[in-house]
């Protein structure tokens, strides 16, 4: 039994573990803020492995919010995502976990609604800083990430 440490809130929590078979089995659901990660946590990709160094595996969560809404969702620890870059420290592909419930702002969100609210902001705020586009695609992009916000 493995063990890794997530912080909550200002609490730490201890999480035992076990890897078999591309499932990470811990001993109870893992609570994060007032969000809930599932004890199972699938290491999907190419090839099941528990090491670092796959670099196309990648987490799939379930994760529950405030209002009982779960979701299935996925991270690469090893490419980052517009978040987060990538997790380079550890010894093996658990370490990551913490660093992603600690810092990705789905955590900071009050439901899965405001992540949404969220994730559109940061499409819109990394149009605005691509400087490699001009003015007019900017603003066609954003009208894109607005339309499709507004279904």
């Amino acid at each position: 039994m493995d063990l890794i440490n997530v912080k909550n809130g200002t609490h730490v929590l201890q999480c035992f573990y076990t890897y078999e078979n591309g499932i990470y089995s811990f001993e109870r659901d893992i609570p994060i803020g007032d969000w809930i990660v599932s004890r199972y946590i699938k290491l999907c990709g190419p090839t099941s492995s528990p090491y670092k160094y796959d670099f196309r595996n990648y987490f799939e969560l379930v994760i529950t919010d405030c209002n009982g809404e779960s979701r299935t969702f996925t991270w690469n620890p090893n490419i980052g995502c517009k978040y987060l870059k990538a997790y380079r420290d550890g010894d093996s592909t658990a370490d990551a976990l913490p660093y992603f419930f600690a810092r990705h702002p789905l955590f900071s969100s009050k439901d899965w609604k405001d992540y949404e609210n969220v994730d559109t902001l940061r499409d819109i705020e990394l149009i605005f800083q691509d400087a490699k586009i001009s003015s007019g695609t900017k603003l066609l992009r954003i009208a894109a990430v607005i339309k499709r916000f507004q279904k």
